[in-house]
């Protein structure tokens, strides 16, 4: 064999090796490119099963929440609509002035046990008692005209009843002090107060705003 066929299998022995190895490098590419394709495909669609995972999760927490506010408000509004909007004169009612049957500027009221009404009838300085379902209050305090005296009443604001010793407590607004009644006796229990609002817990612990210092104090019997 001649020296010039030695080179030409050579060559195309070469060739044919190169075209091998192109050939194996394609398809190696064309794998990379099959499996990004595929790898792409999959965190696409990943991504949209999350996104709509995600879309009907917050539907179905707004449902919820929409749901819930819906039935609150509803149980909101059947409380309201046990308040039957006409309401009936338990005291007074008959204008203003100072006959028994007749109130002028009531302020604070109480109610006991048995639906008795106290108020505090300011501007005409007593503290009435209404009897449940009565025609006309009694006066129980005050009621001496206004004045400093014991007792007297100066535009009294609120009462309370001690309902363990049988005594009211009055807001004696003008006079600025708190006044306890007992049997048509009477004891000054706080001097120098701008007392506006009573009330009293089922300790015995009295609460008296003081309208002046912008406070509420509790005080209690003895102290």
């Amino acid at each position: 064999m001649s020296d010039t066929e030695n080179e030409n299998n050579i060559r195309q022995t070469t060739r044919r090796q190169t075209a091998s190895c192109l050939s194996h490098w394609k398809a190696i590419f064309l794998l990379i490119i099959i499996v990004i394709l595929s790898l792409i495909t999959i965190i696409s669609i990943t991504t949209i099963f999350i996104f709509i995972k995600k879309a009907e999760t917050t539907i179905n927490t707004t449902t919820l929440i929409t749901n819930a506010s819906t039935t609150e408000t509803t149980m909101n509004e059947s409380k309201f609509n046990k308040w039957k909007q006409n309401a009936i004169t338990v005291a007074g009612g008959n204008e203003k002035g100072q006959e028994l049957n007749q109130l002028d500027h009531p302020s604070g009221i109480f109610i006991d046990k048995k639906k008795n009404i106290f108020i505090a009838d300011s501007w005409n300085a007593r503290i009435v008692e209404w009897k449940h379902n009565a025609k006309e209050g009694q006066i129980i305090a005050g009621g001496n005209g206004q004045g400093n005296r014991m007792d007297q009443l100066n535009d009294p604001k609120d009462v309370v009843v001690d309902q363990q010793n049988n005594s009211i407590i009055i807001a004696d607004y003008a006079n600025r002090r708190v006044i306890q009644w007992m049997n048509q006796k009477q004891q000054i229990l706080i001097k120098n107060i701008f007392c506006y609002g009573l009330a009293m817990d089922r300790y015995g612990f009295l609460y008296v705003s003081d309208l002046l210092k912008n406070e509420v104090r509790r005080w209690k019997m003895g102290e």
